[in-house]
């Protein structure tokens, strides 16, 4: 077997329990300026739990996902979900 070896530098980028590839933090620094109101965001993921994950790694935030339909990530007829956060301060005290 050949391993493919990584840089500490692409290591340090990453984001526990965030899947690589899609920019949480970039969305969610974003949506702590806008209180109460929830934001679409704007890539459809292949996992309902990636998007439920979220809520482990930021506080205060809410999380729904809808549409996908169970299908196995490598089936041709697989859809993707969409995800909609909302920022609610102080509602989040077991953080």
């Amino acid at each position: 077997m050949k391993l493919k070896f990584v840089s500490d530098e692409e290591i340090k980028k990453l984001t526990p329990g965030v899947r690589l590839g899609y920019d949480w933090a970039t969305f969610i620094e974003e949506l702590y300026k806008h209180p109460n109101q929830w934001a679409e965001f704007p890539e459809r993921i292949k996992s309902a739990n990636t998007g439920y994950a979220v809520r482990n790694n930021y506080k205060d935030i809410e999380v729904k996902v809808t549409g996908g339909n169970g299908l196995s990530i490598n089936d041709p007829e697989k859809k993707l979900w969409t995800v909609y956060l909302r920022y609610t301060p102080g509602e989040d005290d077991t953080f």
